[in-house]
């Protein structure tokens, strides 16, 4: 059996694959108490797997059931913590407004956690995927916000300060499960791209696809907006790998899962494993002082091209997009109704449940 890696930060993914000359009719895999159908490609099973950002950092064992026999021993993930930044963010009455219609909530909650539930039974997608928008990061995965006070969640995709009417492309091929108005992320596309992962583009002034179209990669589905639970103009871009919300951006820095992209795959195996077994890949997380984080906690990354600015036109390019985060919040993270505590990340208002903690 293949764990790949074989030690990841809260908020990432690893893939699990087992080869097998004489397939079984099904296969399951095993992580954190929940069950993760497996799909046969090639010579093997595989699944890729999400670890939630408020999973409890610890060891865990994953297991491979072949025809609801278990014939391997299992291959222990090490779970390590991410350590996301704070942020104070202040809503106007408008907005907050949203979040004292609890049906309304709870209504959207479910109709997300249905999609989710989904699984697909093919990969619709191939390579790494790509950024929807173009424009700078402004709040990342994982960061612990607090709104007007209250008690702190966290952040469940990634933001891209994208303008106003600007165009959102699918991140890779897939199809559209479902496209229209939610409560609190506005106008949305969810597509599903297979085998249990998802991708959720949110706040939209306008939706350009409809259920059950096939998308592919680079292809406009809507254009950016402030609807639903945002003070400004952005693109909240989420990905769900069964249920569980992960970190988007290293999607588009490698491909995940086995494919055609075996390069990346052994690029992946030698820097993230010890495995001998070649050809599935998944996120490289290395461990803690060996450059796990790309940049700083908290720091925002400076839009193509400007990396060659000087110093002073890179700060005040930082301090522009400082200040624009400090107007954009929306409803992509469990927010506390009145009366209710939030959860630390898995449920409460405008986040289902994950990982059945």
């Amino acid at each position: 059996m293949e764990l790949l890696p074989n030690t990841v930060k809260q908020g990432a993914v690893f893939t699990v694959g087992l080869r097998n000359s004489k397939p079984a009719s099904n296969a399951t895999a095993t992580f954190a108490g929940l069950n993760y159908p497996m799909l046969w490609t090639g010579d093997m099973w595989w699944a890729v797997i999400g670890v939630a950002a408020d999973l409890v950092a610890d060891q865990y064992q994953v297991q491979v059931i072949e025809d609801g026999l278990i014939n391997l021993p299992s291959v222990v993930l090490t779970v390590m913590e991410a350590a996301f930044p704070e942020e104070l963010i202040e809503l106007a009455p408008e907005q907050s407004q949203l979040l004292t219609d609890p049906a309304a909530i709870e209504e959207e909650n479910q109709l997300l956690a249905s999609t989710y539930a989904t699984v697909t039974p093919e990969r619709l997608w191939s390579g790494p995927f790509v950024l929807p928008a173009a424009g700078p990061t402004g709040d990342l995965f994982g960061m612990r916000r607090s709104f007007n006070g209250g008690p702190f969640s966290q952040h469940t995709g990634v933001d891209i300060l994208a303008g106003d009417g600007q165009p959102v492309v699918a991140a890779n091929s897939g199809r559209v499960a479902f496209a229209g108005e939610l409560h609190l992320r506005g106008g949305t596309v969810i597509i599903d791209h297979g085998v249990g992962v998802f991708s959720g583009y949110h706040h939209l002034s306008q939706v350009l696809v409809a259920a059950g179209q096939d998308v592919v990669q680079g292809e406009v589905i809507g254009n950016v907006g402030g609807t639903g639970l945002a003070t400004a103009p952005h693109l909240h871009w989420e990905i769900v790998v069964h249920g569980v919300r992960v970190d988007p951006l290293p999607w588009t820095q490698a491909e995940i899962g086995p494919g055609p992209s075996l390069q990346v795959s052994q690029l992946v195996q030698d820097e993230g494993s010890s495995d001998d077994g070649g050809g599935l890949g998944a996120q490289d997380t290395p461990a803690e002082g060996d450059g796990a984080n790309p940049q700083p906690a908290g720091e925002i990354d400076l839009p193509e091209g400007e990396a060659t600015l000087g110093a002073d036109e890179q700060a005040n390019s930082r301090d522009r997009m400082l200040l624009r985060r400090q107007h954009v919040a929306e409803a992509s993270t469990p927010l506390a109704l009145p009366g209710q505590d939030a959860q630390s990340g898995g449920g409460g208002a405008g986040l289902p449940e994950q990982q059945g903690r």
